[in-house]
């Protein structure tokens, strides 16, 4: 009789900065499942967030995304079921969308402010 083990495989816990120097690059490297611990602090970038993954910062009056040097039309843009923000503040400068969920993916989020900006959810109850 022959057995086959798969690896069991451990959800990383990815910090910024620590083991990575942007948010972003922290989203680009982890796997669905993961969590991106965020400090305190501005950070001056932009998301798609393609994961089942959690973004945590350290509180919504500690972390915040600034949407002044966003690359994109939204701050944060979630394409994928399963991604949880929390703890964060998304600054969208008057420039952007803050958050825009695409349409049917089912997201979640706690304690989380979008301000100077709008929230661009899906209509079919999702996101």
């Amino acid at each position: 009789m022959w057995v086959f083990l798969s690896p069991v495989v451990q959800a990383a816990t990815l910090t910024v900065p620590g083991t990575h120097t942007t948010i972003a690059a922290a989203v680009q490297s982890s796997v669905s499942g993961d969590e991106i611990v965020v400090a305190a602090g501005s950070f001056c970038e932009s998301l798609t967030i393609n994961k089942a993954i959690t973004i945590r910062g350290a509180g919504p009056d500690a972390t915040t995304l600034d949407g002044s040097c966003a690359s994109s039309v939204a701050v944060v843009e979630i394409t994928t079921d399963g991604a949880h923000l929390e703890d964060l503040t998304i600054d969208a400068a008057n420039l952007y969308t803050g958050l825009k969920i695409a349409n049917g993916v089912d997201a979640t989020a706690a304690s989380l402010y979008v301000r100077n900006g709008t929230t661009n959810a899906a209509s079919d109850g999702k996101g």
